[in-house]
């Protein structure tokens, strides 16, 4: 990997893993680290230091599709690619867990805060929810969206999901609601309705009920929202269409994973009205060259902000996982793959210290390999 200069105040602060998942091209092994191989003819998910650069873990039959990846405190889930099941991990084993079996293939994935639940979209528009611990399915809600169901979120409260559409809609519901459907059929708590073209991806801030929503489509913009009235704040411009989107943890700015693989930086408290285009939206462009992160070729697949707002994880389709300094929009570390990187996630360090013996500075990178 390289590493032109991490800062180490970064470093110190993150104290994090971060979590990547790919689809594999190929079955030949990827020489990912001066350290361990992570091998090729096995799906995995790996565990990394972002500061050396050391695979540190590999979890077994791993991967996930887009949006697919989910962890809890105590579980790491993966929806798998091209067959119909989840598999499960507990982090202090690199061992499979539990398999989940399925009937459909889940196109989505996400699970509460407190590792409760799992929920799954398909590409019918289906929403499956399930007990992490033993896989009990609770509820399947039919035609939850018109068509296939690319992303889902928890709120941090666990109150509401979010369900992102082909149908480009975002339905927001109560997850009580999603819970008992098979008493009932539920309806969403509220609609967002104003995108024209599929839902690529969903952020949901802090806040519970209170929270700033970011929808990032297919029709070339995000939108900030107001979860509890539904009201559209603003709606983001960009040259090409947004595949990715995420906040940083004090709402000072949005970053944008497009299809052509920039990422863009948007400070969402400036208020002048340069920012505004003939047409009422917001313009990128005026934030300048130095608020576009430029390192990967191909769509950027996922995004995440540490929990400091200091540092960007961004993944794509190149095969690329990179770690961003978000003031300088300067690249800090870039794992380069075979594989296609569907997901990313940062979770605490903490939760892998029974695990990992080999730690070097403080923070842990997760990434895992998906073969189609």
């Amino acid at each position: 990997p390289s590493q032109p200069g991490m800062s180490t105040a970064n470093a110190k602060d993150m104290e994090i893993a971060v979590v990547t998942a790919c689809r594999s091209r190929s079955t030949s092994s990827h020489s990912l680290t001066p350290g361990r191989k992570a091998h090729g003819t096995r799906d995995q998910v790996h565990v990394w230091d972002p500061v050396s650069g050391a695979l540190l873990a590999s979890f077994k039959n791993g991967g996930s599709v887009v949006h697919g990846l989910a962890m809890t405190s105590e579980h790491l889930l993966a929806a798998q690619p091209g067959k119909a099941g989840i598999h499960v991990w507990n982090w202090q084993s690199e061992q499979l867990a539990l398999r989940i079996p399925l009937s459909k293939k889940l196109t989505s994935m996400t699970c509460t805060a407190d590792g409760v639940y799992c929920l799954g979209g398909t590409a019918s528009g289906e929403i499956f929810v399930w007990t992490v611990g033993d896989g009990t399915l609770h509820a399947a809600v039919q035609a939850a969206h018109f068509r296939q169901i690319g992303v889902l979120r928890v709120t941090d409260n666990g109150a509401l999901v979010l369900s992102g559409g082909d149908d480009g809609v975002v339905h927001v519901w109560r997850l009580a609601t999603l819970v008992a459907a098979a008493s009932a059929k539920p309806q969403p708590h509220l609609s967002l309705t104003e995108h024209r073209l599929p839902i690529t991806d969903v952020h949901c801030g802090s806040g519970g009920l209170c929270a700033r929503v970011a929808t990032a489509s297919k029709d070339r913009t995000c939108k900030l929202w107001e979860l509890a009235s539904g009201m559209l704040l603003c709606s983001i411009a960009f040259p090409s269409s947004p595949s990715s989107v995420v906040m940083d943890p004090a709402e000072c700015f949005l970053y944008a994973g497009t299809t052509t693989g920039h990422i863009y930086r948007f400070p969402l408290h400036h208020t002048n009205a340069e920012f505004r285009s003939s047409s009422g939206m917001w313009d990128h462009s005026v934030a300048g060259k130095k608020s576009v992160l430029s390192g990967h070729s191909k769509p950027v697949s996922s995004l995440a902000v540490t929990s400091n707002g200091l540092t960007l994880v961004s993944c794509s389709e190149d095969g690329t996982s990179t770690l961003w300094d978000a003031s300088s929009c300067q690249a800090l570390r870039t794992y380069k793959q075979t594989d296609e990187c569907t997901c990313v996630g940062i979770v605490p360090k903490a939760w892998l210290q029974n695990l990992v013996t080999e730690q070097r500075g403080g923070e842990l990178w997760v990434s895992s390999q998906t073969r189609p």
